[in-house]
């Protein structure tokens, strides 16, 4: 019985973490359309 747990590790919960991770990031395509703005608005001043 001991031989069975040590051979049966348990189960790593990093893969959770990383789909909530990615799962949590949805907001970075809002950031390019600030940056597009920032580029556009120098441009015509420029």
């Amino acid at each position: 019985m001991s031989e069975n747990k040590k051979n049966t590790p348990p189960p790593p919960p990093p893969r959770l973490v990383r789909e909530g991770a990615v799962k949590s990031p949805p907001p970075s395509p809002p950031a390019p359309r600030y940056t597009r703005d920032d580029n556009n608005d120098i441009k015509k001043r420029g």
